[in-house]
């Protein structure tokens, strides 16, 4: 399989469901030979700050010099963050090549007459592979859901366990109390392994101790109240903690609590023999970045975005709100999932909002529409609207706010990176009355119209020669050009022009009448004062070696055959219909590269590719005239 069709394969396993149990991840990780137990694993459960916690100790531990791989679901921008090596995600090429072998052990369970493995199942074989075959030094392991069940804990002796905040989520899987909810997490506690918990409600400390006495493990417990703030800011914090000051860039109150616990592990992993000194845990708790919990993506108005989705995680939410933001006007962006517990969470948040905006988070069957959060939500609060999609509640966001005011996204992990996505787009747009900083683009823009003027008139011309050519050959019983389709032509091209042509009209004309060379397309515009946003380089000159390639455009045509030339045999390549398309499979991280022929499209058209590039943050690197 290539990475496309190994992804499909993974997404065509949901069907099997999610499937609590150890026998089929067991079975499958048997039949690859176990790579698991190969590896030195620091074992990571709980409710609520568990991402968090493993991205401190991710940083650190790396600025020790050792290979440390970290393995994390969900993700946010890209699938394959979930599983990566010192800060490199594992290679479409690689992916490809340990799912295909984690497939083929799966289809020899089916044939055994076994379960199919579930796609976290199959993930989590293939991320135990990767580690193994990298040889790293440390393996940081988040649990998906639970611990004693979750298909994570097949590892029989972590190096570590830890336990971040326990709290009431996934009832229907867990348990419905919260030391039923413990005893599950706590199962990844095994015996003659040492573990630390942050300090935890009393009925999940209860069930912890309990694991530990039944496994003869020390408990040990990291009580953040230790920890003596000193400054609190949105985006940074400091504290000091056992006589040392650490600053965090980590926003929200219950990040201290994280920190904490990161560095608690720390201090047990030094006396197992991995040991940090001072300076490299300040440095590495410093340099932690967790995209997604209460991020700032903008000021003026400030833009935040935090992953709270469940009771927890909106009472920690509430509380950095009132600790940063009394007084301020707070307009909310919100999504949920059904099976949470939305209802707590609104009327945990509503009281601090100015208004709401719901939406449903994208491709996702466990999304809650954007009415049914906003029913819920104007139980606790009057102004509720639900939006179409997040770009439309993004920007009516923005339309609310003043410089001043606050807008607070908060909800599903799964939509963080839309509303990342959406609010750069809008950070690019000039605010009402103020001056556009692109004056060169509008005087192209008018450049453009006065020459697509030119061309309706030489259009019209080349009508009335196509009609003195059809009169001939009619006279002469040649084969005739029709007339009347020209004429159509020409009023389609006006009728539906943005100025004297659209994109289409105009693409026709320019075939027929100027063909227009796209190395003539680029002067243009830079004649018209766009400036090219990259240094250009040829495609020779590319780094063309274990990359994906996305052609625009139905395979074997012209252009893209002449431009798979350029590329060596070996690369993954494939075809997508739209420009739009292309663009899309790079920015979501399917494809490293897009090939765009455009032929004699139109200088407008060109332009249309100028958008997109803003759209989607990339940039050009090439430019081949074929």
């Amino acid at each position: 399989m290539n990475y496309q069709e190994s992804r499909d394969y993974i997404k065509d396993a949901e069907k099997y469901g999610a499937v609590l149990g150890l026998s089929n991840i067991r079975e499958l990780a048997g039949r690859l030979g176990n790579p698991q137990d190969a590896l030195s694993v620091i074992h990571v459960a709980g409710t609520n700050g568990k991402g968090s916690v493993i991205a401190y100790l991710y940083q650190t531990l790396q600025l020790t010099g050792r290979k440390v791989g970290r393995y994390i679901s969900p993700t946010l921008f890209s699938y394959r963050e979930r599983m990566e090596i010192n800060q490199t995600p594992v290679s479409r090429e690689q992916f490809a090549d340990l799912m295909t072998r984690v497939k083929k052990a799966a289809e020899e369970m089916v044939r055994d007459g076994l379960t199919h493995p579930t796609p976290f199942e199959l993930e989590t074989a293939a991320a135990f592979l990767f580690f193994k075959e990298e040889k790293c030094d440390l393996v940081l392991l988040e649990v998906g859901m639970g611990g004693s069940l979750d298909a994570t804990n097949i590892v029989e002796k972590p190096f570590l366990s830890v336990l971040a905040s326990i709290s009431m989520d996934h009832m229907a899987y867990l348990g419905g109390t919260l030391y039923e909810i413990a005893e599950k997490k706590a199962g990844i506690i095994k015996k003659g392994c040492p573990m630390i918990t942050i300090k935890q409600q009393p009925e999940a400390e209860k069930a912890i101790r309990a694991a530990c006495r039944e496994k003869q493990v020390p408990f040990r417990e990291a009580d953040p109240s230790e920890a003596e703030v000193i400054t609190a800011g949105i985006e940074e914090q400091t504290f000091r903690y056992k006589g040392e000051e650490y600053t965090i860039r980590l926003g929200g109150a219950y990040q201290k609590e994280n920190a904490c616990l990161a560095l608690a592990a720390l201090e047990i992993l030094s006396e197992n023999g991995i040991c940090t000194t001072v300076d490299e845990r300040k440095k590495g708790l410093y340099q932690t970045r967790w995209k997604g919990r209460f991020t700032v993506l903008s000021r003026e108005p400030l833009f935040i975005v935090d992953g709270a989705h469940n009771p927890a995680g909106a009472d920690m939410l509430a509380r950095t709100i009132s600790q940063h933001f009394q007084g301020k006007k707070i307009y909310f962006i919100t999504g949920m999932f059904a099976d949470k517990d939305y209802s707590y969470v609104m009327q945990k948040m509503c009281p601090f909002a100015e208004k709401i905006l719901t939406i449903q988070t994208p491709d996702n069957p466990r999304a809650l529409s954007a009415k049914e959060l906003a029913e819920c939500a104007r139980k606790y609060h009057p102004d509720v609207t639900a939006m179409p999609e997040i770009g439309a509640a993004v920007n009516k966001a923005y339309e609310l706010a003043g410089k001043e005011d606050v807008i607070l996204a908060f909800g599903s992990l799964s939509f963080i990176s839309a509303i990342c996505d959406a609010a750069e787009k809008r950070k690019s747009r000039p605010e009402p009355g103020e001056k556009e900083d692109t004056m060169d683009l509008q005087e192209c823009r008018k450049r453009i119209d006065s020459i697509d003027d030119e061309i309706v008139r030489l259009f019209e011309e080349r009508m009335k020669v196509s009609e003195e050519i059809a009169r001939f050959k009619i006279q002469t019983g040649k084969k005739v050009m029709d007339p009347q389709r020209e004429r159509e032509k020409l009023e389609a091209v006006r009728k539906k022009a943005h100025g004297p042509l659209n994109e289409l009209g105009a693409r026709e004309v320019f075939r027929q009448i100027m063909a227009v060379s796209r190395k003539r397309q680029y002067q243009m515009l830079t004649e018209n004062g766009i400036k090219e946003p990259v240094e250009y380089r040829f495609v020779d000159r590319l780094p063309l070696r274990d990359v994906t390639v996305v052609f625009q455009g139905v395979e074997g045509a012209y252009s893209s055959a002449a431009m798979r030339e350029y590329f060596p045999e070996e690369i993954e390549s494939y075809h997508v219909k739209t420009w739009r398309d292309a663009m899309e499979e790079v920015s979501q991280g399917r494809a490293d590269y897009a090939v765009l022929p455009i032929e004699n499209s139109t200088a407008g058209a060109v332009g249309d590719i100028y958008d997109l590039l803003m759209e989607y943050n990339l940039y050009i690197v090439g430019e081949q005239i074929i």
